[in-house]
């Protein structure tokens, strides 16, 4: 049968039922804590264990900070051991200014690297939104890993608004080689790739088509289409670096 528990009451109810409760922590407590109850672990790390507390309840003094274990708990350091003492031949001060010099160090070298890999992919006309005719085109689009060319006729207002969005991208995401080629010019490439609808993206990845961006149909068929949106789209068929959500360009 149920009870119910009043407060004032329970008797040797609620007696038992803190005994149990107090027998479960202890249990807990020796599993959390190690086993140095049963000669294993570090002693002293084990609050529960008989070698820490005597039968008078007091706690056991030692002549010494920590047994010769606690090196398994401690490196050494001032930020792990607070009660460790400076050495005669150590600066704590001097060692913390190494591993700032030792960051530093390392982010100068990794802003090089960044920014010889720049100048090498401008060099190749990344950074820039460049026109290519037809018999450039194989040589562009295989010089480097992703490429997105845009087909356009002169006289569409679409191919235009992309010009403008590309030319920001260009600029933007200098891993991706952004150029552009007149239709009308370069009609090998046209019936090659079976572009059918202009304007037209085309990506390349290591020189294959991977996919490509036709019209404003995946940019909400609206003519006036921000940039973060074409990165958007260009970044899920993957030829784009980009995280955004298509509404900001940082």
């Amino acid at each position: 049968m149920a009870k119910t528990y009043k407060k004032g009451g329970g008797g040797d109810t609620m007696a038992t039922f803190q005994k149990q409760m107090m027998s479960a922590v202890t249990e807990v407590a020796k599993e959390s804590q190690g086993k140095s109850h049963l000669g294993q672990g570090v002693e002293g790390w084990d609050l529960m264990a008989p070698d820490v507390f005597g039968s008078d309840g007091k706690k056991k003094k030692s002549g010494k900070a920590r047994d010769v274990e606690s090196k398994d708990f401690f490196s050494g350091t001032p930020d792990q051991d607070p009660e460790r003492i400076e050495g005669d031949d150590e600066d704590w001060e001097l060692d913390d200014d190494d591993g700032l010099e030792q960051m530093r160090l390392a982010r100068l070298e990794q802003m090089k690297a960044q920014h010889k890999e720049t100048m090498e992919l401008k060099a190749k006309g990344h950074g820039e939104y460049t026109e290519i005719e037809e018999q450039q085109f194989l040589k562009e689009v295989t010089s480097s890993k992703y490429v997105v060319c845009h087909f356009y006729h002169r006289d569409f207002e679409s191919c235009k608004t992309f010009d403008d969005r590309l030319r920001t991208l260009s600029k933007k995401f200098v891993r991706t080689k952004f150029v552009y080629i007149d239709a009308d010019k370069a009609p090998f490439f046209v019936e090659k790739l079976a572009i059918r609808i202009l304007p037209c993206l085309v990506c390349f990845e290591n020189g294959v088509a991977i996919d490509r961006l036709i019209g404003t149909m995946e940019l909400g068929n609206c003519e006036d289409f921000s940039a973060a949106l074409l990165a958007l789209r260009l970044a899920e068929k993957g030829c784009l670096e980009y995280e955004g959500n298509g509404e900001d360009l940082d």
